[in-house]
C-alpha cells in the first residue's frame, strides 16, 4: 500500500483499517465494549463493569433526531449516496470487519 497517495481516496485506508483498528459500532454497543474488554483485557479489571453500566445508560445524539429523514430512493437520497459513495464503502468494510473480529 502506497502511504504517499491521497488517504481521501480508498486507496490505503480498508487496508488501515482492517490491519491498525478495532472495530466497534454503536448501534452493537454491548457486542462491542465485551470485544474491546477481551481484546484489550479488561474484563479482568474490577472497574470495567462500572465502565460497561456506564456506556449502557449514554442517550444517543441529541441532534440524531432534529432533522428531517430521508426516503429511500428520492432524489435526495441518490445524490447523499452519490456524495458519500466512499465513505458508504469504507462503513460496509468496517461493518464487515466488525463481523469478523468477533467471531
Amino acid at each position: 500500500c502506497d502511504l504517499s497517495s491521497s488517504l481521501t481516496r480508498m486507496g490505503c485506508t480498508p487496508a488501515i483499517l482492517s490491519t491498525y483498528t478495532l472495530v466497534g459500532l454503536t448501534d452493537q454497543m454491548g457486542k462491542t465494549l465485551d470485544h474491546f474488554g477481551e481484546y484489550l483485557g479488561w474484563n479482568s479489571l474490577s472497574r470495567w463493569d462500572t465502565c460497561r453500566s456506564k456506556f449502557g445508560k449514554m442517550k444517543k445524539n441529541s441532534a440524531s433526531g432534529s432533522y428531517q429523514k430521508v426516503k429511500p430512493n428520492s432524489p435526495e437520497w441518490h445524490h447523499l449516496e452519490e456524495k458519500n459513495k466512499l465513505d458508504l464503502q469504507l462503513f460496509h468494510h468496517a461493518v464487515a470487519l466488525f463481523e469478523s473480529q468477533n467471531t
